[in-house]
């Protein structure tokens, strides 16, 4: 309606679903904050499983029904294998700690 206006995007890179909206990090030089979902299997979860489960969500990604529903809300489907999820997950642990202990966050 009108209330809420996006200045900028957070994310590494533009988005496909909000071009018209520029990342900050353009103008602050490594700046990066990424929502992400995403679904985690025990370890030692049988490779087979895991490909099931992986081949099940691309089927589910390819949904017209569910990508119009994503866009709705903003959100991009990237549909990872399990190592660059991995990545992702580690990348953003080992940022999100530094900012902790830089800022000298606590838990009460």
């Amino acid at each position: 309606d009108g209330g809420l206006r996006a200045l900028a995007d957070g994310a590494p890179r533009p988005s496909t679903l909000l071009q018209e909206l520029p990342v900050i990090g353009a103008a602050l030089q490594g700046f990066e904050i990424r929502s992400w979902f995403g679904l985690a299997a025990p370890g030692g979860t049988p490779p087979a499983i895991v490909q099931g489960w992986l081949a099940a969500l691309r089927l589910v990604g390819r949904n017209a029904d569910f990508q119009r529903r994503m866009a709705e809300n903003a959100m991009e489907i990237v549909i990872d294998d399990p190592t660059a999820f991995r990545a992702v997950i580690t990348e953003d642990r080992a940022r999100w700690a530094e900012v902790v202990r830089s800022a000298g966050i606590r838990a009460d």
